[in-house]
Formats: structure tokens, C-alpha cells, sequence
């Protein structure tokens, strides 16, 4: 490991250790693995915001934004499940709500659905794996045709509206949305996004540093702030003052 990479297991190890002793007694989490007291550590000074999520999935269960959409935020949620969106509809008035899958645009692909809904994929891999390694009841394909993450925001976003956090969950194909976004026009103070490296249950720091997530948003000004058990958290180098 050269110096570089020390440097950057040593922040990301100050950093989980001061956020799990004063963040622990404060609330439940809503997020899976409290995504969302980590984004407050970050965004507590912040009245009011704006979020991206993709992946969506649930409007309150495993939620990295119900936390912020309760404090009076707002933002756009997205997921390809077709039926995602109702409970949305019903319980995130305030939100835009859509169906869609993100990625690549200009191919149909195959949407792999399975019985646990969090693990819907567009990616034969990932749906191989959760298939072998957890045991997952695959229900049957759906075809979709992916759009880019830029063309939505170009059709969905308010005008001049910053974008304080995106969150992406779109299980195996993080870094595809990520690609598909236009980094110099829509560029969130901060980027979350899930790796899944040797196990589908964590993701070790060292393969948090060296994840094809991390070398595709360090080209693009964000550096690696924090991580959870297989989510990585980004902020954006260009907006620090």
C-alpha cells in the first residue's frame, strides 16, 4: 500500500469512528445501514434541500431520503419496478415520483425481478449472484429501456435547483448511472453509491478505495468521505470553500 493509499484508509477510518459514538444515541435510522445519520452529519446545517434517488425502492423502508423528505425536503425518486411508485405516489406527495430504469440509453435489457424487491436487477451478474449466494426466488424478466440519469434531470429537475445529495442503489449497475450522468451541468454536493466487492454483505475499506465507483468519480472532482457496510459516500472537491 503506497503512502497515497494510507492516507485515504486513515480518513476513512477517523471518519467512520466519529460519526458511530455521537450519531448512535441520536434517532432510528430509516436506511438500511444508516446512510441517512451519516448524510445528516453532513447536512445538519442545512434547512432545506434537494434529492436524487435511484433505486428508490421503498418510500420509507430502507430509505436513504424519508429522513430529509420528513424535514421538509424534497426530491425525485426513481425505480424501474413497475409498482414501485404507487406507495410513493401515496406516501411522498411532495416528491416526483417515477418509473424508469437509468443507465446506458440506446439497448431494451432485461429487468430480473425477484420476490425480495430490493434485489430487482438489470444485471444478469448480480442477479446470478444474489440468485447462488442468497438464495433469492427470481419471479421473471421485464423488458425496460434504459434512459440516462442527465436526460431525466433535464426533463424532471426544477430549473436552477442544486442538488444536495444523490443516492444510488441500482443493484450492480452503480457505476452505469453514475456514467450516464452530465457531470459538468448536475453535480450534487454529495454522491452515494453501493459496491459490492468479495461478499454481497460488505464491502471491505481497502475495496471501497480501489472500486471502479471511486476511480470514475475521482475523475470527476469527488473524493471518498465515508463509507457504511457496502455504501460509499462522495463529495464534490469543486464545491468546498
Amino acid at each position: 500500500m503506497d503512502m497515497n493509499e494510507e492516507q485515504k484508509v486513515g480518513t476513512i477510518r477517523r471518519w467512520v469512528g466519529a460519526f458511530r459514538k455521537p450519531l448512535a444515541g441520536q434517532r432510528n435510522a430509516f436506511a438500511q445501514e444508516g446512510e441517512d445519520l451519516v448524510l445528516e452529519s453532513f447536512l445538519f446545517r442545512q434547512a432545506t434541500g434537494y434529492y436524487v434517488d435511484v433505486g428508490a425502492h421503498h418510500p420509507t423502508q430502507y430509505s436513504n431520503t424519508y429522513f430529509f423528505y420528513l424535514k421538509g425536503w424534497r426530491g425525485i425518486n426513481i425505480d424501474a419496478a413497475p409498482t414501485a411508485m404507487e406507495a410513493f405516489k401515496r406516501l411522498r406527495p411532495r416528491d416526483t415520483n417515477l418509473t424508469a430504469a437509468v443507465g446506458r440509453p440506446g439497448e431494451e435489457r432485461d429487468m430480473v425481478i425477484f420476490a425480495e424487491g430490493a434485489v430487482t436487477t438489470l444485471s444478469p451478474e448480480f442477479a446470478n449472484r444474489v440468485s447462488q449466494e442468497m438464495g433469492c426466488e427470481t419471479l421473471g424478466t421485464q423488458k425496460v429501456n434504459p434512459q440516462s440519469l442527465a436526460s431525466i434531470l433535464d426533463q424532471h429537475l426544477p430549473d436552477n435547483q442544486a442538488i444536495s445529495f444523490l443516492t444510488v442503489d441500482v443493484e450492480g449497475l452503480d457505476l452505469e448511472v453514475l456514467q450516464s450522468n452530465d457531470w459538468t451541468r448536475y453535480r450534487p454536493t454529495l454522491v452515494l453509491a453501493e459496491h459490492h466487492g468479495a461478499s454481497l454483505d460488505n464491502t471491505t475499506i481497502q475495496e471501497a478505495i480501489e472500486s471502479p465507483v471511486a476511480a470514475y468519480l475521482g475523475e470527476q472532482e469527488y473524493e471518498l468521505v465515508a463509507k457504511t457496510a457496502r455504501t460509499i459516500f462522495f463529495r464534490d472537491r469543486l464545491g468546498i470553500s
